[in-house]
Parts: structure tokens; C-alpha cells; sequence
């Protein structure tokens, strides 16, 4: 059996219980403000990520 969602439902999940883990390990009012903080690391390393691999590919 297969089971297709979308990315933006998966991401919503994946968000969800990424903060109810922050909020359980650091407090209620903790989770969304780490998650965001999280969040907003990650992006940062992908689009580094993607520069560099732009460049490598530009060799």
C-alpha cells in the first residue's frame, strides 16, 4: 500500500512534533520559539549548502 500527502501536510506534521518535543524537553512556552530558532538554522545552512554547489558545479 502506498500513501501519498503533500509536502506542505508533511511539513506541518514535522513541525508539529518537533515543537510538542521542544515543548515537553524546555516548556510550553519554549517549543515554538526553539523551533523557529531551528528552523531558521537550517535554512541557512541549505542555502549555503546550495551555494557551494554551485560553485563546485561551475568548476
Amino acid at each position: 500500500m502506498t500513501i501519498a500527502c503533500s509536502i506542505e501536510a508533511a511539513s506541518d506534521r514535522v513541525m508539529a512534533a518537533l515543537v510538542a518535543g521542544l515543548e515537553i524537553e524546555f516548556g510550553s512556552g519554549a517549543g515554538r520559539v526553539l523551533a523557529k530558532r531551528f528552523l531558521e538554522a537550517e535554512e541557512a545552512d541549505f542555502n549555503w549548502d546550495a551555494r557551494v554547489g554551485a560553485l563546485a558545479r561551475q568548476l
